[in-house]
């Protein structure tokens, strides 16, 4: 995402205060993954933390400071390496080459769907993000979404405000609609 012509877009889409949302379409490593459906389980969810990392890497967050973005299938397997993205810009120097600030700074940017199909890993994410910046995702009408969405949050520990926000708080703050009282 921090290709120059994909920076354009996401330029248009801030200055018109538009809200974008990504879904990854094919994945890295797809070749060695053809088997066993690898691309939708493994590859998908890699994909997407590659591209929010070169979202913040690329130092594109810093030059669209009204940018609202939103990541698929929770984020992919971004938040859990979270830890990991930060100790490698804490120490390889060219991971700092164009950003100043550790990358979990750069959370509160961002937004994710519910889709994780891990109550535990709804949970992570809703603790690491926050609740305000997770929405009710399907992933419809795809096989790896869910058929019943709101069910899935039944299993995870949240709270009552948690759920408010995940069920359209968020989602009202990240298409710029007016919240009903």
């Amino acid at each position: 995402l921090d290709d120059p012509e994909i920076v354009d877009i996401l330029e248009a889409a801030a200055a018109l205060d538009l809200a974008v949302f990504v879904h990854p379409w094919t994945s890295i490593g797809e070749e060695r993954m053809r088997a066993f459906y690898l691309p939708h389980m493994v590859g998908l969810p890699a994909e997407t933390a590659l591209a929010i990392s070169r979202l913040i890497f690329g130092g594109v967050l810093d030059r669209l400071p009204r940018l609202r973005i939103a990541f698929a299938h929770g984020g992919g397997t971004f938040v859990p390496l979270l830890g990991r993205i930060d100790h490698g810009f804490a120490v390889r120097a060219e991971a700092r080459k164009i950003i100043t600030k550790p990358p979990s700074a750069y959370l509160p940017r961002l937004y994710f769907d519910s889709i994780t199909h891990s109550s535990r890993l709804l949970e992570l994410l809703c603790a690491t993000a926050g609740s305000d910046h997770v929405m009710l995702g399907s992933d419809y009408p795809f096989d790896m979404g869910v058929e019943h969405p709101v069910e899935q949050l039944t299993g995870a520990q949240l709270t009552l405000q948690d759920l408010d926000n995940i069920l359209f708080r968020t989602a009202e703050r990240f298409l710029g609609l007016a919240s009903s009282p």
